[in-house]
């Protein structure tokens, strides 16, 4: 597997590893896709159309965030780090 830049609409992340469907995903923006659809299970063809529709929309600004608060994935990231 590759790495390559994000595959959504307006993402300037490069070096994404992670490849569904085709395309090339960063964690970012594996976290707003999770953040959209929650924790409600879909079919697998359900899934790829949310997902499809997705790499359409536009990423949340890095001032969205606030910054004292992590994701899950932010605070797993930072022990990653450490290594």
């Amino acid at each position: 597997m590759g790495v390559l830049a994000c595959a959504r609409s307006d993402c300037p992340n490069i070096m994404c590893d992670l490849l569904v469907d085709g395309y090339y995903l960063c964690w970012e923006c594996c976290e707003e896709f999770e953040k959209s659809i929650g924790l409600e299970r879909h079919t697998h063809e359900v899934f790829i159309e949310l997902f499809d529709q997705f790499l359409e929309t536009l990423k949340c600004p890095e001032e969205d965030h606030d910054s004292d608060q992590l994701t899950v994935l932010e605070f797993l990231e930072s022990y990653k780090e450490k290594l």
